[in-house]
């Protein structure tokens, strides 16, 4: 009889081997001297290169070998090493949970389909007979052996807890709980935990369901459906157990299963990550996703993380995917040992327990309570805490959205006193009343006009009941409860109004300002007590049912604390408490959505991005560009004409500024004008190409005319999948080559344009193509009529025909469901789950992710980059090199880099990809599918040019959401600076060699050295979030660009990594700053530029503050654009500014869009002097003629002033004071004229603001 065989498991952390001994334990007992098992973890092989060793010759001495990682290979760091060095020797079982990294390998595992078919049903079906079996099988299959075997026995895979009995017994016991009144909670686990009694936390979920005064149904499942392992999934619970009568038995549900049950469950493979419906749409109730954490309780109750890497792909990142509500961690994690080795247990967290069921039960009574005596919170945001920044969301008119909320609201039930005339008149009544605006009001006014007040007595009820160590920090931060920060009298105002059952409530100043002088070297202050005592107000005295945070986006999900995972210790989860959470955000701003939706258990029903249009020419502007198409005509036509023109267009070029932005004198623009006239006539077109908002979205509601047919041609800029862009679809049909066009944009045809002038004709082509489209109806049936209306007679129109045909069949039915977005708001409110959508930019060729109104959705971090990302980032990499050999002649050493968490998302990893290659190394793939596996080194000759040092300036949010990324970025840096290379072709050895010499001979022991010479990875410290830069602009508590340097540097200065996880490391960063000659932040999408949102001056102006002081010198600094990903561009960001500055800023076409929308309009001015304000004191690049024409255009305009001072006064006022302060600071040169007219202006506004009070 065969003896010794041999079998080696290599299995992940967390996978379970306690079964595997007990079966090994039974055979050696009936068959010793048979069978030879070893064990390995591959977590250990990461620091032990001889255990590794060993694991490989103890595989090659196999018989087989099963390769487990629950969760994936990509948790295997070593896996592509181990495997290609055994797969061709030996028999090898793989298992990982997903289906189409195993079908990618299954070919070189030296097994038949059916061999591993056969093993894999003894193996999931588990329990020590079946493996018994399984090993025996094996035996007599591959060694000639004799032995008994079994058929694998299926366990009990679906059912109802504690329901043992049939069909109809289980159908007895639901019709009896369906006829409750109470309401009922559903609770899934997995069915592998029934099976081996690991159900602690299920018992307690279900106590504390009962004890709340509700029903739970608990059942267990396999989730996948097969019918090899006898096993009827999700489906059968959903169809059979949770559905009776057609109606749901359950009104919400507390699931304890990992990953996304639409994507297991479905037929086939198992591995798509996108699908029409979640599979609990059919429910139509609220799922609440919890998980267990792989940590123990007290390591769960120390991490700042909050989760392990693996919980945060199975229980938060995939079940986003099926539209569940992301809460908390329900259990941790206990290792017991026996005789049989090590298994785990998951054991019950109390606390956070009942917070979840809280949450569940609140949710189901959501279904249950009347909808005229429910109760609705209206938050919106209000940073900085002023009175022009009231409703503050990007890309939304938030008081017209919250009057078309509260109408739809009303239409559905909810009780409202009296109706609002518009969003005007609630912005109105509430700047009457009490704000977090202190300029104005003095708290002993505050108090006397607030719809309430919170005593000190109440506060401190609910204040003792907050964690001790809560308590502590809070009255350290902001003295002994409840503090002097608006407070009167022992008395805190509630900043809001009330109208029936709905509260307009404004989100509480987070107050940094009020600690700025600290903040230049703390970050970890907490909310004040005002902030913690008005959401408990709205908790237990208006006892809102449900609250609704408005627009994109608030302070509440920033709050400190676990950076997933929260516990009642973090202030997230003390103001959120377990309230119902709708969040109305924009589809393009994915990562912070995402924020909100892990940190604070929010549904986010996504909304549409603004309408947009190309900037065109206006004023002086358009008369050059007229100019110069007389040039060239006369170029073509009449040479005698050419030099008057020459001096005519000098002259403009003179008074508008123009030569500041093309950085020429008129000396070198006359040594060679032709090519000057060149760079002037791509300037120019680029300025006039450019996308501007026209207005902003109003929630619900679908865009009109011009703005709804602008939206259609926003959506067909670029191709979308396989159809192709409309301007190229047009281009055809003109018989021009498009992409000849794009590439040599400057070249002059014979009929006398050139081919920017061609392109701007194709785009008036669209205009007229989607107008004559719209006198169809948009119906497909018209397209050809409207060609012909056009003119275009060319028989090759397939691209301009199917462009079309997409915009009627697919675009337009899209945008008009933007109505959605009130109906699932509602639905919402009803207590019916939002069923999901993926985020994401539409205008980045992603039309298809509209309709908005769902609950987004974001990417597989483990899929990242994606191979279509690689060589975008590859191309962004050679953009950025040859701009800076372009301008200093040479390639850069050392580059550093601003990373978002959102800007990855929305790309699939396009920063990443680029980092990736400036270091020269390359993203390996698990085979055909999307799983990155590893890295591999480019070669110098292949690479051709020397690595590049990069060092990553990372959001808070990308230290959350991308843990593995950061491990990424760190195997490519210890990669690179492990190679035997030349160092002035490798920059990372070059300066990891000198820095490590430095440490030593500081006395640093040598081994740390290096690991603090190699660490390329830094943000703010954990469970904190920002730049800093801001609270010193918003405060104007700082004297010059050297103090933005030094906050930015204490906000930016903690290294991540492999090891280490927010470590303090001033001095390291700083060293990293002063060996930087470029900086780069790069932009994804046309929806936002550089002077949209107040982030990119704190990240990357703060960046290039910093990098000034440590230096000594400013570097080059450039924005990357991957808005259309088959054209990267690249620009300065004085180059960048200027384009800003003409499309956007000065341009009529912007302010009009705006004057649309009363207050949120001219709230947005002021927002974008704010940033202007930014760059200039970080960066220095806004020039005097900007702030001139800023001023001209919008408070010496006369029009534009009357407007500002009539719907939002405190905007007209913030701004004349932001200009003044400029000129004060030095940063704008100004006449007296000016300085005059911008006093009289502050004083008159200060005047009617004081009067109206």
């Amino acid at each position: 009889m065969p003896s010794n065989f041999k079998i080696v498991f290599v299995t992940g952390a967390y996978d379970n081997t306690y079964e595997v001994n007990k079966a090994q334990k039974s055979l050696n007992e009936k068959f010793p001297e048979i069978f030879d098992f070893q064990f390995y973890k591959h977590t250990s092989f990461d620091d032990d290169d001889q255990l590794f060793e060993a694991c490989i010759n103890q595989s090659l001495q196999a018989d087989v070998v099963f390769i487990t990682s629950h969760g994936g290979f990509t948790r295997f760091n070593r896996f592509k090493e181990f495997f290609d060095r055994v797969s061709s020797k030996k028999k090898i079982f793989l298992e990982s949970g997903i289906q189409d990294e195993v079908d990618e390998l299954r070919h070189r595992l030296n097994i038949s389909q059916g061999e591993f078919a056969t093993i894999y049903r003894y193996y999931s079906m588990s329990g020590t007979q079946n493996l018994c079996n399984l090993f025996l099988w094996m035996i007599n299959k591959w060694e000639g052996g004799n032995y008994p075997v079994g058929e694998p026995i299926a366990p009990d895979w679906d059912g109802i807890y504690n329901i043992k009995g049939n069909e109809e017994e289980k159908k007895a016991y639901l019709k009896q709980i369906q006829e409750d009144t109470k309401p009922v909670i559903g609770v899934l686990f997995h069915s592998t935990f029934y099976q081996n009694g690991n159900v602690a936390h299920v018992e307690a979920i279900k106590a504390e369901i009962e004890k709340q005064g509700a029903i739970p149904l608990l059942c267990y499942t396999g989730v996948s459906a097969q019918k090899e392992l006898d096993r009827k999934g999700i489906d059968y619970v959903i169809d059979e157990l949770f559905i009776q009568d057609g109606k749901p038995v359950v009104d919400a549900i507390i699931n304890t299963l990992g990953y996304s049950q639409t994507i297991l469950g479905s037929p086939g493979d198992g591995s798509a990550e996108m699908l029409e419906k979640s599979v609990y749409s059919k429910l139509a109730v609220p799922v609440i996703q919890t998980y267990s954490v792989w940590f123990s309780e007290e390591e769960w109750k120390e991490s700042q993380q909050g989760v392990d890497g693996m919980t945060l792909v199975s229980g938060i990142y995939y079940p986003e995917f099926d539209g569940q509500i992301i809460a908390y961690p329900s259990s941790y994690t206990l290792f017991e040992e026996d005789e049989f080795g090590t298994r785990y247990r998951f054991k019950p967290i109390q606390e956070r327990i009942e917070k979840i069921c809280s949450l569940a039960k609140n949710w189901a009574s959501l279904r249950y309570t009347a909808n005229e005596d429910k109760k609705v919170a209206i938050i919106l945001h209000n940073m900085p805490p002023r009175n022009d920044q009231i409703g503050c969301a990007w890309g939304l008119d938030t008081p017209a959205s919250v009057w078309h909320m509260i109408e739809s609201l009303k239409a559905n039930g909810i009780q409202i006193e009296s109706s609002f005339q518009d969003g005007e008149e609630i912005i109105n009544k509430i700047v009457n009343g009490v704000t977090n605006d202190t300029q104005w009001s003095s708290p002993e006014r505050m108090v006397e006009k607030s719809i309430d007040t919170i005593s000190a007595g109440k506060y401190q009820e609910w204040f003792q009941k907050l964690p001790a160590e809560v308590q502590e920090k809070m009255e350290l931060d902001w003295g002994k409860a409840p503090g002097e920060f608006l407070v009167h009298q022992d008395k805190m105002p509630v900043p809001g109004i009330l109208n029936g059952n709905v509260f307009i409530g404004l989100q509480p100043a987070r107050a940094y300002e009020e600690k700025a002088e600290a903040c230049y070297h703390s970050t970890d202050f907490v909310c004040p007590h005002q902030y913690v005592a008005f959401y408990k107000w709205v908790k237990h005295i208006f006892e809102a049912d449900v609250i609704l945070h408005i627009g994109t986006h608030g302070t509440l999900e920033w709050l400190p604390g676990k950076e997933k995972g929260l516990s009642d210790a973090c202030y997230p989860d003390i103001a959120i408490s377990d309230l119902p959470h709708l969040y109305p955000y924009c589809i393009s701003v994915v990562g912070e959505g995402i924020q909100a939706k892990r940190r604070s258990a929010a549904v986010l029903n996504e909304h549409m991005i603004p309408s947009m249009v190309e900037s065109g020419t206006y004023d002086e502007l358009s008369q050059l560009d007229e100019l110069l198409k007389d040039y060239y005509h006369a170029k073509a036509n009449n040479e005698k004409k050419v030099e008057p023109a020459s001096q005519e267009i000098w002259q403009m070029v003179k008074a508008l500024d123009l030569d500041q932005d093309l950085k020429i004198t008129e000396e070198k623009a006359f040594a060679d004008f032709e090519q000057f006239l060149e760079e002037l006539h791509i300037w120019m077109e680029k300025i006039k190409s450019s996308i501007i908002k026209d207005g902003l979205h109003i929630y619900g509601q679908p865009e009109e005319k011009d703005r709804f047919r602008n939206m259609i041609r926003l959506l067909t800029r670029i191709g979308n999948g396989e159809v192709p862009a409309l301007n190229e679809g047009i281009a055809e049909a003109l018989n021009y080559d498009y992409q000849l066009l794009l590439d040599e944009s400057a070249k002059l045809w014979e009929n006398g344009k050139t081919s920017l002038y061609i392109l701007e004709e194709i785009t008036e082509k669209a205009v007229g193509l989607i107008e004559a489209l719209g006198e169809e109806n948009y119906q497909a049936i018209g397209i050809s009529s409207v060609i012909q209306k056009i003119g275009f007679n060319k028989s090759d129109l397939k691209k301009l025909e199917q462009v079309l045909a997409f915009i009627c069949e697919e675009i337009v039915p899209r945008l008009l469901q933007t109505t959605d977005e009130l109906k699932h708001l509602v639905n919402g409110v009803d207590g019916k789950m939002v069923d999901p959508g993926p985020g994401g930019c539409p205008s980045r060729g992603n039309a298809l992710i509209l309709p908005t109104g769902r609950n987004f959705y974001s990417i597989n971090p483990t899929a990242v980059p994606t191979r279509a990302s690689w060589k975008v980032g590859q191309k962004m990499a050679m953009d950025l090199l040859e701009q800076y050999n372009k301008d200093e002649g040479k390639v850069p050493e050392s580059i550093a880099i601003v990373m978002y968490a959102g800007d990855i998302m929305k790309t699939y990893g396009d920063d990443i990809a680029e980092i990736l290659y400036l270091m020269g190394v390359k993203p390996l793939w698990l085979g055909n599918t999307a799983q990155v596996s590893g890295l591999e080194l480019i070669p110098l000759e292949e690479l051709n040019r020397p690595r590049v040092d990069v060092t990553c300036r990372i959001s808070g949010l990308f230290r959350d959401t991308f843990p593995n990324l950061i491990e990424m970025l760190d195997d490519a840096v210890n990669l690179v600076a492990a190679q035997d290379e030349d160092i002035e072709m490798n920059y990372i050895r070059k300066h990891v060699l000198s820095e490590v010499e430095e440490m030593k001979q500081k006395g640093i022991d040598p081994e740390i050295a290096e690991q603090e010479a190699r660490l390329r990875v830094f943000g703010c410290p954990p469970g904190t979030y920002g730049g800093g830069v801001d609270i010193l602009t918003s405060s104007g508590k700082w004297e010059n660009n050297e103090d933005l340097a030094t906050i930015s540097t204490t906000w930016s200065c903690h290294a991540y990594g492999r090891k280490v996880h927010g470590d303090s490391r001033p001095d390291l960063y700083g060293t990293r700053l002063s060996k930087t000659d470029v900086t780069v932040k790069n932009e994804v999408s046309k929806e936002s530029d550089i002077y949209d949102i107040d982030d990119e001056f704190i990240y990357h102006g703060g960046l290039i503050a910093a990098t000034k002081k440590f230096s000594g010198k400013t570097p080059r600094s450039y924005y990357g654009n991957s808005a259309d990903p088959s054209r990267t561009e690249i620009a300065s960001v004085e180059s960048e500014t200027a384009r800003v500055m003409r499309a956007r800023i000065l341009n009529p076409k912007w302010i009009d869009g705006l004057k649309q929308h009363g207050y949120k309009g001219a709230q947005d001015v002021a927002y974008m002097m704010e940033n202007v304000f930014g760059w200039d004191a970080t960066a220095d690049v806004v020039e005097d003629w900007m702030y001139n024409k800023i001023t001209d255009h919008y408070l010496l305009n006369e029009e534009n002033r009357k407007w500002m001072e009539e719907v939002n006064k405190w905007a007209a006022n913030k701004m004349s004071e932001r200009l003044l302060e400029a000129i004060q600071r030095g940063m704008w040169n100004a006449s007296e004229a000016y300085r005059e007219q911008l006093v009289q202006i502050y004083l008159q506004t200060e005047g009617e603001i004081e009067s109206g009070l």
